[in-house]
């Protein structure tokens, strides 16, 4: 189960990618990330992104977003 509270996303298995999207277009997809939390605000640009599709396990739930940068 993946979820979402603020920019933060969280999830009962290990977050492996994650895909950005802005007006229903693809732009950049992270697969660094090994954590079963994971704080969007970090990402450059994220003021940029409406959307991310989160994969952890087998398991890919899409979100839309409003975060801003960590300051």
């Amino acid at each position: 189960m993946i979820t979402l509270s603020g920019c933060v996303l969280s999830s009962t298995k290990d977050i492996s990618n994650i895909g950005y999207y802005s007006g229903g277009s693809f732009v950049a997809k992270d697969e660094s990330m090994n954590t079963r939390s994971y704080d969007l605000s970090t990402v450059a640009g994220i003021e940029n992104i409406d959307t991310v599709t989160v994969k952890a396990g087998t398991t890919v739930e899409t979100f839309t977003i409003d975060c801003a940068p960590a300051t």
